[in-house]
C-alpha cells in the first residue's frame, strides 16, 4: 500500500470528526476561570511582584516594547521586538474604534485569544480522543493564567492562532490553515521553527501542497517582519541582525545552562569578577566597549526548576515514549508537527533568550496536543484511579512553585526539593503502567519480492 495513501487515510479519520457543545463548555469553563484569576489578581499567588498593580501587568522591557508600539513610539523599540508588530497594533487599532484606553484595548485582545486557545485545544482533544474536557487540567495552570495577566506581551495571542492553525491542520482545511501560519509568523518571528517543521515532515510525507506552502509562509513571514524591524531602533549592542541573533546563543547558554554572566557595559548584567576592553578592531559591529564575566549558580537551578514545572509531569510522561519515538510513524501529521516542533522548542528555549519561563512554553504543543494522543493510543492498562492521580500530581507540579512562593531570587534549594518530591508519585506510577507493544500499521515495501510486510514489533 502506498505510504502516503496510509498517512491520508488516518488524517482523513480526525477530519471526519467534528468538535461538539463539549468542545465549547470546556472552554466556557476555562474562560469563567480565567475571569477569576483577572478578577481575583491580586488574591491568586500568581507573579507576586507584581500582584498589587493593576492589570495588564507591564513587565520588564519586553511589556514596554509593546506597549510603546502600540502607542507609535516605534522610535524606542529595538529590535527584535520591533519586528512583533501586528499584536501591538491590533490593540492600538481595538483602543481607537472601540474608544478604549490602550491597557483595556490590550487586556480585552488577550482574553479573546484565551478564549480562542481554550477552545481550540479543547476541539482538538475532542476530534483526536473524545475527551475535551483535558483542556481543564492543560490551561489551569500557571502557564496559561500568567500569560492571561501579562496583556502586552502577544504570547496568548501567538499560542492561540497556533492552537488554531493545528485544529486547521487536524480537520485538513490545508489552505486555511497556511493562512493562519502566516498571521502567526506576522506576530512573532520564532514562527521559523514551525514552518521548518512542517516543510522537513510534509516533504517525507510527499505532500506537496503544504510543503511549497509553507516555504511560502517562510518567505513571506521574513518579509513583514524585516518591514515591521525598520520601523524601530537598531538591536540594544546595535550589531548587524544576523550576528546578534547567533551571539544570542552561547550567551543564553552560559547564562542558563551554565550560570555565567557575560557582562557588557550596555547590557550591564551582574556584577563581572573580571572585565576585558573590546578590540578597536570590533567596534565597527558593537556599540560595547568593555565585557566582563559573572557567575550566579541561581540560573542553572531556574533552568532545572522551570524544566520539570511549567509543564507539570508532561515531560516526564513523553520520555516514556523515548525508546518508541518510531510510533510517531503512525501518527497523524498534527501529532508528529505537534512533538517534533513542540518538543525541539521545550530544549532549545534557554538558549534563546533570559525569560526562559516563556521561551520554554513555546513548547506547549508537544504536552498538549501529542501527549495526550500518545497516552489515549498507547497507555494500555491506564486505570481510572491512576489516570486521577496522574491528573492530580501533573497539577500539583505545575502549581507548585507559585504556591510556594518561589521566584527567580529566593528559596531555589526548598523549591527544587520540592519538584523532586512531586515527581516521584508519577515516576513510580509510570513503572507500573504498561505501554502497548505498538506494531505499526504501516507496511514497508519489500525490494527483493515488491510485496508488502510489517514493520518490526517496537522493543
Amino acid at each position: 500500500m502506498d505510504l502516503a495513501a496510509k498517512f491520508n487515510g488516518r488524517d482523513a479519520a480526525f477530519a471526519a470528526n467534528s468538535p461538539t457543545w463539549r468542545s465549547a463548555v470546556t472552554a466556557l469553563l476555562i474562560l469563567l476561570a480565567g475571569v477569576l484569576t483577572l478578577a481575583l489578581h491580586r488574591q491568586v499567588p500568581l507573579l507576586r511582584e507584581s500582584r498589587d498593580h493593576d492589570l495588564p501587568f507591564l513587565i520588564g522591557w519586553d511589556s514596554q516594547s509593546y506597549f510603546h508600539m502600540a502607542i507609535g513610539q516605534y522610535a524606542q523599540v529595538a529590535s527584535p521586538f520591533s519586528k512583533r508588530a501586528l499584536y501591538p497594533w491590533l490593540a492600538a487599532t481595538l483602543a481607537k474604534t472601540g474608544h478604549l484606553k490602550i491597557t483595556t484595548a490590550f487586556l480585552t485582545l488577550n482574553f479573546i485569544a484565551f478564549a480562542l486557545l481554550a477552545w481550540c485545544i479543547s476541539a482538538i482533544l475532542e476530534t483526536m480522543i473524545g475527551a475535551p474536557w483535558g483542556a481543564f487540567l492543560l490551561l489551569l495552570t500557571p502557564l496559561s493564567l500568567v500569560s492571561l495577566e501579562m496583556g502586552y506581551l502577544p504570547d496568548l495571542f501567538h499560542a492561540a492562532l497556533t492552537a488554531l492553525f493545528f485544529l486547521l491542520l487536524l480537520k485538513e482545511k490545508r489552505w486555511a490553515a497556511l493562512a493562519v501560519l502566516l498571521v502567526s509568523f506576522a506576530t512573532r518571528e520564532s514562527t521559523l521553527l514551525l514552518c521548518l517543521a512542517l516543510a522537513a515532515i510534509t516533504y517525507r510525507r510527499n505532500e506537496r501542497v503544504l510543503f511549497i506552502g509553507c516555504l511560502v509562509v517562510l518567505v513571506l513571514g521574513t518579509i513583514i517582519t524585516s518591514a515591521f524591524a525598520k520601523l524601530g531602533a537598531p538591536n540594544l549592542h546595535h550589531m548587524p541582525d544576523p550576528l546578534y541573533l547567533a551571539l544570542k546563543v552561547p550567551f543564553n547558554f552560559c547564562l542558563n545552562f551554565l550560570g555565567f554572566t557575560v557582562w557588557t557595559d550596555i547590557n550591564n548584567m551582574g556584577q563581572p569578577f573580571v572585565k576585558w576592553q573590546v578590540p578597536a578592531f570590533l567596534h565597527r559591529f558593537t556599540t560595547d566597549r568593555e565585557i566582563g564575566l559573572d557567575w550566579d549558580w541561581r540560573y542553572p537551578s531556574r533552568t532545572v526548576i522551570v524544566y520539570l514545572t511549567i509543564f507539570g509531569t508532561a515531560p516526564l510522561l513523553l520520555a516514556r515514549f523515548r525508546k518508541h519515538w518510531r510510533i510517531l510513524l503512525e501518527a497523524p501529521l498534527t501529532v508528529r508537527l505537534a512533538c517534533f516542533y513542540g518538543v525541539v522548542s521545550f530544549v532549545i528555549g534557554p538558549v534563546l533568550g533570559s525569560w526562559i519561563e516563556r521561551l520554554i512554553s513555546y513548547g506547549w504543543p508537544a504536552f498538549w496536543i501529542a501527549l495526550p494522543w500518545l497516552i489515549h493510543k498507547y497507555f494500555a492498562s491506564l486505570k481510572t484511579s491512576e489516570a486521577g492521580l496522574l491528573a492530580l500530581n501533573y497539577l500539583c507540579l505545575a502549581w507548585w512553585p507559585a504556591l510556594f512562593g518561589w521566584s527567580r531570587i529566593t528559596n531555589y534549594p526548598l523549591c527544587a526539593l520540592g519538584v523532586l518530591v512531586l515527581c516521584a508519585p508519577t515516576l513510580v506510577l509510570m513503572r507500573r503502567i504498561t505501554m502497548l507493544d505498538p506494531l505499526l500499521e504501516i507496511q514497508r515495501p519489500n525490494a527483493a519480492t515488491g510485496s508488502d510486510e510489517p514493520c518490526r514489533r517496537l522493543s
